[in-house]
């Protein structure tokens, strides 16, 4: 007997003994896969001498964002939960911890975003 005879036979809808057919019955089901990872990424950054502030700057590379321990996809993702689904940062920071292994304190979330906001206005923003 197939299981979808069973999860009929065991439904409630048919109390009666039931017969296989030869017929077959098929459906799609999608879900989602996951794979929570966490991807550490050691940059190595130029430096160069402002002549303005006499200091040495770093020269960002591709993809990070200077000063921060935490990787745009996951501000991107804490911006998305607080912002659309409105998350509190306290069960942000749970998610993290829980599904990937990124501890933070809740009251980081709230430093994500003006790096994440920077730094795409420095990559949306033209050259002079």
């Amino acid at each position: 007997m197939g299981s979808w005879v069973l999860s009929l036979l065991f439904s409630g809808f048919h109390r009666t003994d039931l017969q296989p057919v030869q017929q077959l019955q098929e459906h799609v089901q999608e879900d989602i896969v996951l794979e929570p990872r966490t991807m550490a990424t050691c940059y190595v950054h130029h430096q160069a001498h402002c002549p303005l502030c006499d200091r040495n700057v770093l020269l960002p590379g591709p993809g990070a964002l200077l000063g921060s321990n935490i990787g745009p996809a996951a501000k991107a993702t804490e911006a998305c939960l607080r912002h659309e689904l409105n998350v509190p940062c306290r069960k942000i920071s749970r998610f993290f911890a829980d599904f990937f292994g990124l501890k933070f304190m809740p009251a980081t979330a709230y430093g994500f975003e003006p790096q994440s906001v920077t730094a795409k206005s420095c990559r949306t923003r033209k050259p002079p």
